[in-house]
């Protein structure tokens, strides 16, 4: 089982991954003049978060690539997902791509600590 699957596309695997289920809310939703909170959700969307652990330069490049060639946007992406229990593929946009601190060990290049997010687009419906 991957972690992470791109379009099919197999990367190197993070050492990390969680995932949030975001609820988004239609304008009805809010506090009324006694403080109660109502709540009229319209769409449930997954955020993942990976994070990497010491890879080589080319491989981090070879992910970042994959995503910059849809410019971040359509990705199907495989993953395991916590709240079906089974492993499933979504369609979402790359977040933010950040951290990664270069190391040069033997003469190579190497990456530790890369770090990025991925927005759902869509989203599950209220049932």
């Amino acid at each position: 089982m991957n972690m992470i699957e791109i379009d099919g596309w197999v990367p190197v695997q993070p050492k990390e991954f969680h995932m949030d289920t975001l609820t988004l809310s239609s304008e009805n939703s809010g506090e009324d003049l006694t403080g109660y909170t109502h709540q009229d959700p319209v769409r449930f969307k997954r955020k993942l978060y990976y994070t990497w652990g010491m890879i080589s330069w080319a491989d981090c490049a070879a992910l970042l690539q994959k995503i910059q060639a849809k410019n971040g946007v359509n990705l199907n992406i495989t993953y395991p997902d916590r709240d079906s229990g089974k492993i499933e593929t979504r369609t979402f946009l790359a977040g933010d791509r950040t951290g990664g601190t270069f190391y040069l060990i033997d003469g190579e290049v190497w990456v530790d600590g890369l770090q990025i997010n991925f927005n759902e687009h869509g989203g599950d419906l209220p049932t």
